[in-house]
């Protein structure tokens, strides 16, 4: 099966970034892979995608 792989970048998204993340998790087709890239942001975005990565 193919792997898709979704590449979110976030700098100061701690607004939307759960619901951009639970959107890709809710998608039926299971083979994915999500690479975010958190660009040492000031707010709470690498806390936020560390309890995801958890």
């Amino acid at each position: 099966m193919t792997l898709i792989s979704f590449v979110v970048p976030a700098y100061k998204v701690q607004g939307y970034l759960r619901q951009c993340l639970d959107s890709i998790l809710d998608q039926s087709f299971r083979d994915i892979e999500v690479i975010a890239i958190d660009d040492c942001s000031p707010d709470s975005t690498g806390e936020i995608l560390a309890e995801y990565a958890a």
